[in-house]
């Protein structure tokens, strides 16, 4: 008897595959999930642009043992997305303002 090995992102796609069956849930998937994403990112780089950067190496070092071309996806947009937190004027400063509010 053969023994055949599941990669990990093959049993991931066929759970995704069964819950995303309606057209409309597939079409808010695609919009939603990568705001959530990056809003996230967002909150990571308001306490600090290294914490978001740290967290961002991580999933793609998780999605890179799943699949090398489901990470070279999200290295795409995550660096698009890094890319626009870097463009914020002010973010930093932004930032900085929330976390050490000056005393009135």
């Amino acid at each position: 008897m053969v023994e055949t090995h599941t990669r990990p992102i093959d049993s991931l796609i066929a759970t995704y595959s069964e819950s995303h069956l309606n057209p409309v849930n597939e079409a808010i998937h695609c919009v939603c999930v990568p705001a959530i994403v990056f809003a996230l990112l967002g909150l990571l780089w308001a306490l600090h642009p290294l914490v978001a950067l740290m967290m961002a190496l991580a999933s793609l070092a998780y999605y890179l043992w799943l699949s090398r071309s489901f990470a070279a996806g999200m290295v795409l947009m995550t660096a698009a997305m890094l890319g626009v937190l870097v463009m914020i004027p002010d973010a930093q400063r932004f930032a900085d303002r929330a976390v050490h509010r000056p005393q009135d």
